[in-house]
């Protein structure tokens, strides 16, 4: 096998099917074979007539029986039995292979004839399949093979009888075999099913005795001279038929057989029946006797057994009928109108209640209906006898047992040859129907008094959601009336953008979905209405959700609580988590809240990293104390604690400083602590910077002028009380401007950082080293006991600065004058010993630098000088020999000048024009100040009306004032009555002061700023960031500008650190609201830098120098008018 699958033609799916079925039907191929060949020998040898043809052809049943059981692959083993089975009985080669192809065609012809019709089973369990078998496969489809094998025996010669004889004989073989086998076999294919009885079994083998002692009598002879009158051939058709009426087809086609075989034996031994006038009887009448009777009998089993399969059908109908009724609660009832009989199904019996089987009468069956009734019902009856009409009623009756039911009784007449002669009808139990009908009318009472009197609306719809019914409160919640609302769409009561969401709703209840749900309706006024609906689907009895029922509540009011409560929430939920400001909130101590800000502040990634913590965690341990006695006072709801500065600990172990307040409040149902938290590092540090930049200087962080003076101040006052004596250096850096000039700023300025480190190295922990300013130092050397200290440290100080310095790769070499005047001798007050210092050192720079000098009264001859200076203003003031320059000040956002300072000039007779540093410090000491202050600012006033008229009309005139100016009592209401007399517009006069001016009086300048910022007047500090620092105050100070000194703006191009203090005088004033004003602008380069660095205005020679009046006004008027 596995090689043949091997070969092109074998290698078919199908071909291979047909071989792997051929070798699973190789058993039972092979013993057809031997029963086809057997019986076919058998016969040629036995019961042909001339040694080639039979009138009994069994291999022709065996053939057709078999391909219709295998099918139609089948055929050649049938080709191959008939070819061995030819040559085994000596006929020729090719007589013997066309015979064997007849008789395969012959088996083909049937099995097409017989499956042709579709509704063939071959079963034979009806008479239509048997004579289909009879006509096609005995009667026709031997033909074609009778033909055959006739021609093939004339034209080989192999018989002497006439071609239609052998036609005659070989059809006649070949049909009676296919009329006894076939069925035979077909019929035993199926074991039959009903032979269980041992009654059965009894019968049979008895009956099968007879009938084969009744063959072996009538065919074989025996005891022919008992019975030889009697042994007829009709006698076996009595068997027949019992096998066939009492045992049905299988048992039939068993006598057949046998019958067959016995008139096969009488045939071959000549005697019996066919041979009792001593001669053969024809072979015709025998074919047609075995014919006869095998057709007979097993036609009449087929018969009886479709016979029995109708009655069976009938009784299993019956009995599904009497199930269905059963099931259906519904009896059935037949009455025989001749005689009144009724007869009963068991669910009519059993609805009456009546015993089974016991017969029933038209009259006694009335007597279970009361007397109306009776009436009643008889006339149903009588008009369907006489009208045949039948009827369709419901009445109640008494049962057998005395129980009272409802039934619905239908009927109709039944008809036999036009007259009426039955009623048939049904009667159905409508008891419980009943039942629950009166049950469900009280309850629908019961329902609709519950439904008028609900304080909830009810609301029903069907599977479309058109209103079925509502009632009257419904209609009250909407505005409409009940009828208003009826048949109208739920959809209608809706706006249309909630409509498709209800929608949506409405197909989860028809999927039988129990929901509870809110929803807006909209009542007859349009008006918004909120509703709580609980609804449930409304089903069928078959489940089929047919609509739905809602029970409604109006929440209107409680939804517009809810909305406002729900806006307020969430505009505090807003507050709260868009609050730049932390906001923790703790219960007993424990955090159960923190917006984005507080996780931000402490560090936390989320929420889940500091719920659950204590409070006090995230408290410095130095404040915790103190946090455990403010929150005593927040122990409930309203109870509050001030704001306070702590420091609090983040996640990372670091501290920030934060500002914190404290409420009670309600959190979760419990009482709780709101603390609202504040990030104030950048203003602290804002404010240790302003201290320190206030109370330092910015180059070499020594302390300032400021400091300094403060520091003097305590000094001269602890040694005014204990009886101590100090004394107070003055220091000016010899040559310091010769290196400045040669090697640039930066170079100045690092220097200038290492003097600092030295000095720092000489004084002692007490001791107070700063900067005044540029190249000059000041130095408290504290609670000496003698001079020599003094002149110690003096020296020292000289030898320090006289070593060489390494600034980068340069190698400077510098020099100090030193002054020093000693307390209490050479001064009381600080000014004084400032100045007796200062009058020292520059004694000492002019006796050859490098030297140190204690103040003397010998040293005053600068005195003259000053006061031929002092002598001189007086004159200059009567014979108005002073004059005011203008230099204009450039708006670097608006291109336009905007503002101009006001720098006096001295026209001395002797000297010519004198600038104010030549004579302003001598008329400061010496009082004159202030009446030249006066003289300006009257002057700059009456500029101003030629600056108004020139058409600048909100220029912005500076005025320098000097600190003894600010002490005068009355100099803001001077200033004030000098802006009213000409009628100065509010911002148009600036006075600018020193930071010494603010230092030395800090309350009384306050004081006085602010009283002239009420009157308009504006302010800006000068020469800002020399060292003499007042950021300390900015804060309290109404301040309108910073002024960059000269001195940083110079060298702001080439040195990185006077840029980098360019830029942070720049930003501080800008971080104070500020306008930053440079001075000292030169060159182009200089004013780009600024331009970049955001300040706000500048002055200086690259823009114009100090000028009259005239040519300010026209220098302004280049630049076009002011704003």
């Amino acid at each position: 096998m596995w090689c043949l699958t091997r070969m092109p033609f074998f290698s078919d799916k199908k071909v291979q099917s047909t071989l792997r079925q051929m070798v699973v039907q190789l058993p039972f191929s092979v013993g057809f074979i031997v029963i086809y060949v057997a019986s076919a020998v058998f016969v040629l040898r036995y019961f042909t007539h001339n040694g080639v043809v039979a009138i009994f052809w069994p291999p022709t049943g065996l053939a057709l029986a078999a391909v219709m059981i295998q099918g139609r692959i089948f055929l050649p083993v049938v080709a191959a039995g008939a070819l061995l089975a030819n040559l085994i009985s000596g006929v020729p080669l090719w007589p013997a292979i066309i015979f064997a192809l007849g008789n395969a065609l012959q088996a083909w012809l049937g099995h097409f004839a017989l499956n042709f019709r579709a509704d063939s089973s071959h079963t034979l369990s009806h008479a239509r399949e048997y004579f289909l078998i009879v006509r096609r496969a005995v009667l026709v489809a031997p033909l074609p093979s009778a033909f055959i094998g006739a021609a093939t025996l004339h034209m080989f010669g192999l018989t002497r009888q006439d071609w239609l004889t052998n036609l005659e004989h070989w059809w006649m073989g070949d049909s009676l075999g296919v009329l006894v086998l076939t069925p035979l076999l077909l019929v035993w294919r199926r074991v039959p099913e009903n032979w269980y009885s041992s009654r059965q079994w009894i019968e049979g083998i008895v009956g099968l005795a007879l009938a084969a002692l009744a063959g072996q009598i009538i065919f074989a002879g025996w005891f022919s001279e008992i019975f030889s009158d009697y042994a007829h051939g009709f006698v076996l058709f009595v068997f027949v038929s019992w096998a066939a009426v009492r045992f049905g087809r299988h048992a039939t086609a068993v006598v057949i057989g046998l019958l067959v075989l016995q008139i096969l034996y009488g045939v071959l031994s000549q005697s019996g029946y066919f041979y009792r006038t001593g001669n053969a009887m024809p072979l015709t009448s025998i074919w047609l006797y075995i014919f006869i009777l095998a057709f007979t009998g097993m036609a009449l089993a087929i018969f009886v057994h479709e016979r029995k399969n109708s009655l069976l059908g009938l009784t299993q109908a019956h009995e599904r009928l009497e199930l269905v009724g059963s099931l259906a609660k519904i009896g059935a009832w037949d009455l025989d109108v001749m005689t009144g009989e009724m007869q009963l199904s068991r669910e009519a019996r059993r609805i009456a209640e009546l015993p089974p089987e016991s017969p029933m009468h038209f009259q006694a069956a009335l007597t279970f209906l009361d007397e109306q009734e009776q009436h009643a019902h008889a006339g149903r009856v009588q008009q369907a006898i006489e009208q045949g009409i039948g009827w369709d009623t419901e009445f109640a009756m008494v049962t057998h047992t005395g129980r009272k039911i409802w039934v619905r009784s239908q009927a109709n007449p039944v008809k036999e040859n036009g007259r009426i002669v039955r009623l048939v009808g049904s009667m159905h139990d409508l008891t419980e129907k009943r039942e629950k009908e009166l049950a469900l009318k009280k309850s629908e009472l019961d329902f609709k008094r519950l439904v008028e009197t609900s304080e909830e609306g009810i609301w029903t719809i069907d599977s479309e959601g058109k209103t079925t019914f509502v009632n009257e409160r419904m209609a009250d919640i909407l505005g409409y009336t009940q009828d208003e609302m009826l048949g109208k769409p739920f959809t209608y009561f809706m706006t249309p953008d909630r409509a498709e969401a209800a929608l949506a709703l409405l197909q989860r209840r028809n999927e039988g979905i129990h929901e509870v749900h809110e929803f807006c309706l909209q009542d007859k006024g349009g008006r918004e209405v909120w509703t709580l609906s609980s609804t449930n689907a409304i089903r069928s009895e078959d489940g089929t959700v047919v609509g739905a029922l809602a029970m409604v509540t109006d929440i209107t009011a409680r939804k517009r609580i809810e909305r406002d409560l729900q806006l307020s929430e969430e505009r505090y939920r807003h507050l709260v988590e868009s609050a730049s400001d932390g906001i923790i909130v703790h219960v007993g101590g424990f955090i159960a809240y923190a917006n984005d800000a507080a996780l931000r502040l402490v560090g936390a990634k989320n929420a889940e990293e500091i719920i659950g913590r204590n409070a006090l965690e995230f408290v410095a341990p130095e404040y915790r104390q103190m946090v455990i006695e403010r929150m005593k006072i927040v122990n409930a709801p309203g109870g509050r604690a001030p704001a306070i500065e702590e420091k609090f600990m983040r996640l990372d172990g670091s501290t920030i400083d934060v500002e914190v307040s404290a409420t009670g409040t309600r959190f979760n149902d419990s009482n709780a602590t709101m603390v609202v938290v504040r990030d104030i590092s950048e203003r602290k540090n804002a404010e240790e910077q302003i201290r320190y930049l206030g109370q330092h200087d910015l180059l070499t962080g020594l302390p300032n002028r400021a400091l300094f003076a403060d520091r003097l101040t305590q000094t001269i006052s602890f040694a005014a009380a204990h009886k101590k004596s100090f004394a107070l250096l003055f220091l000016d850096l010899d040559h310091f401007k010769k290196i400045n000039d040669s090697h640039g700023h930066q170079i100045g300025d690092r220097f200038l950082r290492q003097v600092s480190g030295r000095l720092l190295e000489c004084v002692g922990p007490l001791d107070t080293a700063s900067r005044q300013g540029g190249d000059e130092f000041s130095i408290i050397i504290a609670e000496l006991e003698h001079a020599d200290e003094a002149a110690f440290m003096a020296r020292r100080i000289c030898e320090a600065l006289s070593e060489p310095f390494q600034v980068e790769a340069l190698r400077l070499h510098a020099s100090a004058s030193v002054g020093i005047a000693m307390y209490p001798k050479d001064g009381l007050q600080a000014e004084v010993l400032l100045r007796n210092a200062d009058i020292a050192m520059y004694h000492a720079k002019g006796s050859g630098r490098n030297q140190f000098q204690f103040f003397s009264e010998e040293l005053n001859r600068t005195t003259h000088e000053r006061l031929e200076i002092e002598a001189a203003i007086d004159d200059a003031l009567e014979k108005n020999e002073f004059e005011v320059y203008y230099q204009p000040q450039l708006n670097l956002a608006t291109g336009k000048i905007e503002s101009c300072e006001a720098l006096i000039r001295w026209n001395h007779a002797k000297k010519g024009l004198l600038a104010p540093g030549e004579f302003i410090s001598v008329a400061e000491e010496s009082g004159h100040i202030d009446a030249i202050g006066r003289w300006v600012l009257r002057r700059v006033a009456a500029d101003f009306a030629e600056f108004s008229a020139a058409g600048f009309s909100n220029m912005r005139l500076a005025v320098n004032v000097s600190s003894p100016q600010m002490r005068v009592i009355d100099f803001a209401a001077f200033v004030a009555a000098v802006v009213a007399e000409h009628k100065i517009p509010a911002g148009c006069l600036e006075l600018e002061v020193t930071e010494s001016m603010l230092m030395s009086d800090t309350e009384q300048a306050i004081a006085t700023i602010s009283s002239l910022t009420a009157q308009g007047v504006r302010f800006s500090i000068d020469d800002f960031g020399t060292g003499y620092s007042s950021l300390s105050y900015l804060r309290s100070l109404k301040i309108h500008h910073l002024k960059i000194d000269r001195s940083f703006v110079a060298d702001v191009i080439s040195d990185p650190d006077d840029a980098t203090i360019v830029r942070a005088i720049i930003s501080l004033a800008h971080s104070l609201r500020l306008t930053a004003i440079a001075e000292g602008v030169e060159s182009e380069q200089q004013l780009q830098f600024l331009k970049d660095e955001g300040c706000d205005m500048v002055q200086g020679y690259l823009l114009a120098r100090p000028m009259p009046l005239a040519d300010c006004i026209q220098f302004a008027k280049s630049y076009g008018k002011g704003a």
